[in-house]
């Protein structure tokens, strides 16, 4: 998990508890617990990036400020009910809000934004991508007739290290993959957060000089 996204799921794991231990009371100090989680939330997504992965822990979030605002009158509400009713949605709130929490923490873990393995050697990676349009081909695999044969081509290539220099992402589109989700029976969003993965290529980088001697030679 990333910084921002373990932070909220330590706010809201937080709060939760608070709550709870309040016996569902919530009083200023969890109103600001929680704001502090929704803000969280919001740095999260613009600063690191939203992925399906966190929808829970932002609904999560969300739900736990709406609920802090709003105790005092479910407080008022529940003491008009007997014992027993109100341990019974004291342990149904609780049990709904651990499942909740779980599947908000274990999710974005079971499927992380991951980071690939620093390359050996005395260089960086550089790479550059081309887009190639053949003028004299017809595509044979569209409907239009005046469609061309195209191809992607990627390139990759030693570089001088450069550690401030920004990286390439693994999967500009993440919906690209869509078709390939579909084919394995999987929503169409399940890849879309491989637009967050960086590699360690830099891209449009110089080539290392002695990899331009050595293609010379």
């Amino acid at each position: 998990m990333r910084p921002f996204e373990i932070l909220l799921s330590l706010l809201n794991c937080v709060v939760f508890l608070s709550i709870w231990f309040a016996r569902l009371n919530a009083g200023l100090g969890v109103v600001l617990l929680s704001f502090a989680a929704v803000m969280a939330a919001i740095a999260q997504w613009s600063l690191e990036g939203a992925r399906w992965q966190m929808v829970p822990a932002y609904g999560f979030s969300a739900g736990l400020l709406a609920y802090s605002l709003w105790s005092g009158i479910s407080q008022r509400n529940l003491s008009r009910l007997n014992v027993s009713t109100v341990n019974f949605i004291q342990i149904a709130s609780a049990g709904f809000g651990i499942v909740v929490l779980a599947l908000a923490i274990l999710l974005p873990i079971a499927v992380p934004v991951f980071h690939f393995p620093p390359p050996a050697g005395p260089c960086s990676i550089g790479t550059v991508t081309y887009h190639w349009v053949d003028q004299t081909r017809g595509e044979v695999f569209t409907a239009d007739p005046s469609d061309l044969r195209e191809l992607m081509v990627q390139v990759w290539y030693p570089t001088k290290a450069d550690a401030s220099a920004s990286r390439a992402r693994y999967l500009p589109d993440g919906a690209a993959l869509a078709p390939v989700a579909k084919l394995l029976n999987l929503p169409g969003y399940i890849f879309t957060h491989l637009n967050q993965v960086a590699t360690n290529a830099v891209p449009s980088a110089p080539v290392a000089k002695s990899a331009a001697n050595d293609a010379r030679l």
